[in-house]
C-alpha cells in the first residue's frame, strides 16, 4: 500500500534507531501515534529503499507487552522477580553495578557489544 492515498497529519524525518547503518525514514503520525513509516527517497545510505523492519517496527510501540518503566531485581529475589523503578534509579543502578564489578575485578571484567543487528541505543 501507498502512503501517498493516505492522509496524515504529520509527516517527520527521522533516522531509524533499528540497526546501525543510519537509514533515513518518513514517520507518518496521526492523531499523535505514528501510523506508517516510508523510506526517504534522498536518504544516503537507503537511497529511497528500507528493509521490512525500519518500515514495520514501529508498531511495537503499542505492544501491549511493551514495557513501559524501567525493572530492578533486587539482590536475593527469586529469578524473574522485579519491580518497578524511574529513570534516574535504574541509571544510578546500572553505574553503581558497574563501579562495583570494575572494583572488585578490574576493567576487563566490563566489556561491551556493538553490531548492525543491534539498535542505536544498544550501541
Amino acid at each position: 500500500m501507498s502512503t501517498k492515498s493516505l492522509a496524515f497529519d504529520a509527516t517527520t524525518t527521522t533516522t531509524c534507531g533499528y540497526c546501525g547503518v543510519g537509514c533515513r525514514l518518513e514517520a507518518h503520525t496521526s492523531g499523535g501515534a505514528v501510523v506508517a513509516i516510508s523510506p526517504a527517497a534522498d536518504g544516503p545510505a537507503n537511497h529511497g529503499h528500507a528493509c521490512v523492519k525500519g518500515r514495520f517496527a514501529h508498531q511495537f510501540t503499542r505492544s501491549r507487552e511493551r514495557l513501559t518503566t524501567p525493572l530492578i531485581r533486587e539482590p536475593g529475589a527469586a529469578a524473574g522477580t522485579f519491580r518497578e523503578a524511574t529513570w534516574e534509579e535504574a541509571v544510578a543502578h546500572v553505574s553503581t553495578e558497574l563501579l562495583r564489578i570494575k572494583g572488585a575485578h578490574g576493567p576487563d571484567a566490563i566489556a561491551g557489544l556493538a553490531s548492525s543487528r543491534a539498535t542505536n541505543e544498544d550501541c
